[in-house]
C-alpha cells in the first residue's frame, strides 16, 4: 500500500472506500522509554496513490482515526503528556477539539 522507511498501522478506509488514512510513524527506533514511534496521520488516495499529510505534530502519538459516516471528517486521538480526542477536516486540516486531555480516556474506543 505504501513505500519508504516508514511504519503505516491502523489503516481505516472511507466509507465510500476511496481513501484510507493511515498512522505513519517514522524513524529508526522509538524514543527511549516508548513503545512505538510517535505517528502522524495520513491519507492515501487509492485511485491515484497521491499521500496526503493530515497532521505533523513530531512528538506526539496521534493514532486511532475513524472516518466520519459521510467521510468528511475524522476523529483521532492524540497522546503526548495524556491523551486527547480531535476531529480533523480532511481538506482542511483544521482541528476541533473533542475531548480534553483526560489520563482516563481510551483511544481504542473512538467510533462515530
Amino acid at each position: 500500500m505504501t513505500f519508504g522507511s516508514s511504519l503505516d498501522s491502523l489503516p481505516r478506509w472511507t466509507p465510500d472506500g476511496r481513501r484510507i488514512v493511515v498512522a505513519r510513524g517514522s524513524g529508526a527506533t522509538p524514543p527511549e522509554g516508548a513503545f512505538t514511534l510517535p505517528t502522524d496521520l495520513w491519507i492515501i488516495d487509492l485511485a491515484t496513490g497521491r499521500e496526503q499529510q493530515l497532521t505533523n505534530s513530531p512528538a506526539t502519538y496521534e493514532w486511532f482515526p475513524h472516518w466520519s459516516p459521510d467521510g468528511s471528517e475524522v476523529s483521532i486521538f492524540c497522546c503526548d503528556d495524556g491523551m486527547a480526542a480531535h476531529i480533523v477536516d480532511p481538506d482542511t486540516g483544521s482541528f476541533r477539539e473533542l475531548a480534553p486531555r483526560d489520563p482516563t480516556l481510551e483511544p481504542h474506543c473512538g467510533q462515530w
